[in-house]
């Protein structure tokens, strides 16, 4: 280019370097404008598909919300620290406790005191990364005694270290009598 304006403008040497420095600074502001929108275009992409994944993320809570609180059994999950964190509509059914009054509690306020020590033991199972079944007996809230099968598992996060635990409550009353 440095060239062809010198050959176009022999005569004129500022105007030469005059359009260089133009034609530079055009090209400078053409890269910058393309590069700006690469830029929000790819920001607009990320958005979109932020948005897909939020949506997503979102119906996928829904349907887990709707599974659990319309299955047939009762489903409880613990923390570490053993306080219970979610509390379904069966649980309410099987202990005569809302979950408003359950969630925020000790997982050992559920069961009578001749349950405490499988209860102990199962938690300590939980711990080790294994799942199980066993029977407690619930402590209703009108005073008397349920007994259920617990179907209980461990609750892991990404990178395998101990969350908590979930249990699947089985009122069997009817197979007991």
């Amino acid at each position: 280019m440095h060239g062809v304006l010198d050959t176009l403008f022999p005569d004129h040497p500022d105007r030469a370097e005059f359009l260089r420095q133009l034609s530079t600074d055009i090209l400078d502001e053409l890269l910058l404008r393309i590069s700006a929108f690469y830029h929000e275009m790819r920001y607009q992409a990320i958005q979109q598909q932020e948005q897909v994944s939020s949506s997503t993320l979102k119906a996928s809570e829904a349907r887990f919300q709707t599974l659990v609180e319309t299955m047939n059994e009762g489903f409880t999950t613990m923390d570490t620290g053993e306080t219970i964190t979610l509390f379904n509509r069966r649980m309410e059914q099987i202990t005569g406790y809302c979950r408003e009054d359950m969630i925020g509690k000790h997982v050992s306020v559920l069961y009578i005191p001749e349950s405490q020590e499988i209860l102990t033991d199962q938690i300590k199972t939980r711990r080790t990364g294994k799942s199980s079944t066993y029977q407690l007996y619930v402590a209703h809230k009108n005073g008397s005694r349920v007994p259920v099968r617990i179907s209980g598992a461990p609750i892991r996060d990404n990178q395998g270290h101990y969350m908590g635990s979930f249990a699947v409550v089985t009122d069997i009353t009817e197979q007991i009598e």
